[in-house]
């Protein structure tokens, strides 16, 4: 999967999306599938749900009325306590982009990324990259006892208060998922809580800048051909260790990658 040759064949075309966890053989996950995907790592077990919108099987409501152009829930348990600031999440590119924009346009790009998280670190040319603690990149975090936790199709409800008062307002309620998030961009404060292994935690996670049905990054000022820059290198869903261990990790290509080779 993921070469020219297969495009006539994707289960979601125009998109192929497929598991790649170093634990398992690849295998070909479904978009917009109510069944959840099973995770199982040696950091996490448990199971996701990965939409998206503009495509043949999106769910007529399911975007209704919002930018958002993706959304991933993953729901499971850590297999081993790890400190919130050890779990990275973002893009991991398997290699250099192809046809590099033009420095002013790299240089407001890169810009937006740090203006929407202040964590977010940028790889090397060589080696590009765009990650920051998983902690402060989820738009939505659920920590639940085991048996309580939301179903993958429920609403997003942010909840951290198990963790203790640091994640509750004055009143008692939960801290707002927006206060979380800012939070959890300081690195002492993300250096002093960690992920637990007795609760459930769900995450969630949305944005609406990255296209995967045209295969296009729309900006303000913008609309980005990522086909041209990403040559058939995958897009990455990914959260794992600083040292490279995977919780989850799936590539996505779409058609538009294979277009000018499969000629």
């Amino acid at each position: 999967m993921g070469s020219a040759s297969d495009v006539e064949y994707w289960p979601d075309k125009p998109l192929l999306m497929q598991s790649a966890l170093a634990e398992e053989p690849a295998r070909v996950d479904r978009v917009n599938s109510s069944l959840p995907i099973p995770i199982h790592t040696h950091v996490f077990v448990g199971c996701a749900i990965f939409w998206a919108a503009g495509l043949a099987s999106t769910p007529e409501n399911m975007f209704h009325g919002q930018k958002r152009k993706t959304s991933l829930v993953v729901q499971g348990k850590f297999k081993q306590a790890l400190p919130f600031n050890a779990i990275l999440s973002g893009q991991r590119f398997s290699g250099p982009l192809q046809h590099l924009p033009a420095s002013w346009l790299t240089s407001t790009i890169l810009k937006l990324v740090h203006h929407i998280n202040p964590a977010m670190v940028v790889g090397t040319v060589s080696s590009p990259s765009l990650l920051a603690p998983l902690v402060s990149m989820a738009q939505c975090i659920t920590v639940s006892q085991p048996g309580t936790e939301p179903s993958l199709s429920a609403s997003p409800v942010e909840d951290m208060r198990f963790l203790g008062s640091r994640f509750q307002s004055p009143s008692g309620t939960a801290l707002p998922a927006n206060k979380r998030k800012h939070l959890m961009t300081n690195k002492e404060a993300c250096s002093q809580h960690s992920f637990d292994c007795e609760h459930v935690w769900t995450f969630y996670f949305w944005q609406h800048f990255l296209d995967v049905a045209n295969c296009t990054v729309k900006l303000p000022f913008v609309t980005i051909e990522a086909a041209k820059y990403l040559g058939t290198m995958p897009i990455s869903i990914q959260a794992s260790t600083r040292d490279g261990q995977d919780l989850w990790s799936w590539k996505l290509w779409h058609e538009k990658q294979f277009a000018q080779t499969s000629q």
